[in-house]
């Protein structure tokens, strides 16, 4: 797998899963069935999801602007007092234009782990948006996000405890889950225990390899990230006082 930078989603590997995340959204949304309040308020949380990692999937030239489409036209009726911005989303996917959306500026804890602490504008690299107000408002929406999460969440726990130690030793080209753990980063609500995540981290460092020394720099860099990643996800996990 082609890396064009040490951040964990800086990879093809963890690109290709928010790719298949983003699809499992597409899915969803297209089997919302019967139109109600909760379907319009799961419509409300999908649409905002795409907007914030996969705007491509709401262009008109997109493979998946028939089912899309098709659901905002059959759901967002139900959806219990839009906000503006997310009706202008939404007015803008059925005119066949992308929404609007302004860009998340993360921490920089954060934006090191995911992007590496160079900058980069790799063309495969996504963004990142902010979603529209009022999109995770309703509880049906909380729980839209907070499935995604809990998937994200299984498929990262398979790699920490299930997967060989040589792969735990190079994640970013054979760590299927690391694009999934890095989502944990960015989605909100999760419901996510913290002590589970350190169950994750300690399989990792146990099976951190000795990197072989024409790629030893690089390997460092990552695992640095995986390090900060893991630093922010235990610090947004951890219970409030």
């Amino acid at each position: 797998m082609g890396a064009w930078g040490s951040g964990i989603f800086q990879n093809d590997l963890s690109q290709d899963e928010l790719c298949e995340v983003a699809d499992s959204i597409e899915s969803a949304l297209a089997d919302l069935g019967e139109p109600g309040p909760e379907t319009g308020a799961q419509l409300a949380a999908g649409i905002a999801l795409l907007m914030q990692f996969s705007p491509y999937s709401l262009d008109a030239e997109s493979p998946s602007r028939e089912r899309i489409l098709a659901a905002v036209e059959g759901h967002r009726s139900s959806i219990e007092n839009p906000s503006a911005e997310l009706t202008a989303a939404l007015d803008a996917i059925v005119a066949g234009e992308r929404p609007e959306y302004d860009v998340i500026k993360f921490p920089v804890d954060v934006e090191t782990a995911l992007h590496g602490p160079q900058q980069s504008e790799f063309p495969v690299q996504k963004t990142w948006a902010r979603p529209p107000e009022g999109s995770f408002d309703h509880p049906a929406a909380r729980a839209f996000v907070k499935g995604v999460a809990d998937s994200c969440a299984a498929k990262a726990e398979a790699l920490f405890l299930e997967s060989e130690e040589w792969v735990l030793g190079d994640l970013c080209r054979e760590g299927y889950g690391m694009g999934n753990f890095g989502l944990l980063l960015v989605l909100d609500p999760i419901d996510l225990d913290v002590e589970r995540v350190r169950k994750w981290r300690a399989r990792w460092e146990a099976g951190k390899g000795e990197p072989h020394p024409s790629e030893a720099d690089f390997i460092l860099e990552y695992e640095s990230c995986v390090a900060k990643a893991f630093d922010a996800l235990e610090a947004k996990c951890a219970p409030t006082s």
